[in-house]
């Protein structure tokens, strides 16, 4: 019983000390990040195959201006290797995308709600015989949940609307340097993790 009481007693004084702190106040930083590894191997029809690895970075730091509301910045590298089975080539795709961010969270509690925008500037490189040279920029919308383990780290789930528009200049044909354009959109949920500094 005396063992049940302690253990209450302390889940207690830990909730009452993470509702009495400030989270999102003004002069904090925050960071984040992920990074990620995938191997993908695709068997066509004919009996072909191909590997492609990808390797992803993405640090974010960010800084609150006023309580509950932050600006950052982003960073992504994006790196992709295709190795088809016909091809003793290889074809490597560089992505680089570095841009600002913005953060409103609505309360400065233990479970804490945001929505956010977001704006990079992405260069995509193919070296090697491929030398095609990509520009453009992506710009997101956002929203999603902090939670509180402590006053400094939180678990983050959240979703991501992004829309990215690039041209491309193709230097192999020299009759061609008008650029060419496309553009994407993606959905994204997942979660992070946020280290809050003082």
């Amino acid at each position: 019983m005396s063992k049940k009481i302690i253990f209450l007693f302390i889940v207690l004084l830990f909730t009452s000390n993470l509702n009495a702190q400030s989270y999102l106040s003004s002069g904090k930083y925050t960071i984040s990040g992920s990074i990620s590894y995938s191997s993908q191997d695709t068997y066509y029809e004919n009996g072909l195959s191909s590997v492609a690895k990808y390797i992803s970075i993405s640090p974010t730091g960010s800084f609150f201006v006023v309580n509950r509301f932050s600006v950052g910045l982003q960073l992504s590298y994006n790196y992709q290797d295709y190795n088809m089975e016909y091809s003793t080539q290889h074809i490597y795709v560089a992505n680089f995308a570095l841009g600002p961010m913005l953060r409103y969270y609505f309360i400065d509690n233990q479970i804490a709600p945001f929505i956010e925008a977001e704006y990079s500037h992405v260069i995509v490189n193919l070296p090697g015989d491929r030398i095609t040279k990509y520009l453009g920029y992506e710009a997101g919308l956002g929203f999603g949940i902090n939670y509180f383990f402590t006053s400094f780290f939180a678990l983050e789930t959240y979703a991501d609307y992004e829309y990215s528009l690039n041209k491309y200049w193709n230097y192999r044909n020299m009759h061609a340097f008008e650029p060419e354009y496309y553009h994407t959109e993606t959905i994204a949920v997942g979660i992070r993790l946020n280290y809050f500094i003082n």
